[in-house]
């Protein structure tokens, strides 16, 4: 079931365009690559696929990374039913939930809200939301604002807010600017991090 799930990823993600960020930051160094995308063309297919690959390493040589997938059916109002899976450096995640996504001319909105059990066997809850807006500058240039907020509640109130902001310009192929990630993780003192300096960012 895991390995038709990652094969039903990658087959999607390769028949599609692919963007590839690099985020270099004062604190860690890593790549991105999120995408999502109808699984065919038109404008009432309902089906939806997420993808999402992230790897990075700070300067004391530590790693981190993550894989998520999910599958989405989607009423005409935005709204959805999803499943998702994770695979992290600690094990394996299932998920699901509902989901919203609605896109309008050079901007979006995408998000969802799932349950299930963590690495750890505790239940928990996942809020996830992404927006992006490409208004149009001159000729090719475009502005690229991308905000994303991912919040988890696990059982027995532990916490972990994520909040990721990219703001840049550059082409319907390249973009860059500044990057800002930022981490709060506990139950009633909260751990804080920061990671601030720039993105590079490639449509293939």
């Amino acid at each position: 079931m895991i390995a038709a799930w990652w094969i039903a990823g990658t087959v999607a993600c390769t028949a599609q365009t692919l963007p590839v960020e690099l985020m270099v930051g004062h604190q860690r160094t890593g790549v991105d690559v999120l995408w999502f995308k109808k699984f065919a063309a038109g404008k009432d297919n309902p089906w939806l696929f997420f993808h999402r690959s992230r790897a990075s390493v700070d300067y004391h040589n530590k790693t981190a990374f993550d894989i998520t997938n999910a599958v989405s059916y989607n009423f005409r109002s935005g709204i959805g039913l999803v499943a998702a899976t994770q695979f992290l450096q600690a094990g394996f995640v299932a998920k699901a939930g509902m989901q919203y996504f609605k896109a309008r001319g050079n901007a979006s909105v995408f998000s969802w809200l799932v349950a299930g059990n963590n690495t750890n066997h505790r239940f928990s809850g996942d809020w996830f939301v992404l927006a992006r807006w490409s208004p149009r500058l001159h000729d090719a240039w475009k502005g690229f604002i991308q905000a994303e907020l991912f919040s988890q509640a696990e059982e027995g109130w532990n916490l972990a807010l994520t909040q990721r902001v990219r703001i840049g310009i550059g082409t319907d192929q390249w973009q860059f600017g500044f990057a800002a990630d930022f981490t709060e993780a506990g139950k009633s003192n909260f751990s804080t991090t920061r990671n601030l300096g720039g993105f590079l960012r490639r449509v293939f």
